[in-house]
């Protein structure tokens, strides 16, 4: 009887997920596991976020303003949480973003994933940051793993 409860127990219990094999670059070597913070240009194309960057704030066509994030990851598993949030003079000046990967369109890239134009809100006017610095903040969850946070700090333009 006893070991029915104990195969009870472990079969209920949750298992982290594996972790995937990234795979290997064109050159031969091993992936890197990274996860970068970006932006995109007015081509829509991957801008990586460098600290100190310029962040253009953008006027949404409903009269929101917004900061546009992106996301590369190599080595990094396609399911989990990414949460932003973006703050001015220490406080918190957008509204929540979260984004459950296992819902959301991924692009492939070599070894790995990346997701563009998610639009980071302002909770309140956008145009009175311009010129202020910011700090961009990402944090990536899945089970099983610690969370990552990448932060950059920009200058919004």
């Amino acid at each position: 009887m006893r070991w029915i409860f104990v195969a009870l127990v472990v079969s209920g219990c949750p298992v982290p997920e594996p972790v995937e094999d990234a795979g290997t670059l064109p050159d031969g070597g091993p992936c890197p596991k990274e996860l970068v913070l970006g932006t995109e240009t007015e081509l829509r194309e991957f801008v990586t976020m460098a600290e100190g960057s310029e962040l253009k704030i953008n006027a949404g066509p409903q009269g929101g303003w917004h900061v546009w994030v992106s996301v590369r990851a190599t080595a990094w598993s396609k399911t989990g949480t990414l949460s932003y949030v973006l703050r001015s003079g220490g406080v918190v000046v957008s509204a929540p973003l979260r984004i459950e990967l296992g819902e959301a369109f991924l692009d492939s890239i070599t070894c790995g994933w990346e997701r563009r134009s998610d639009a980071l809100t302002f909770t309140g006017v956008g145009e009175n940051f311009r010129g202020a610095g910011g700090e961009v903040e990402m944090t990536y969850e899945a089970f099983g793993v610690a969370p990552t946070v990448v932060k950059r700090g920009v200058i919004l333009r």
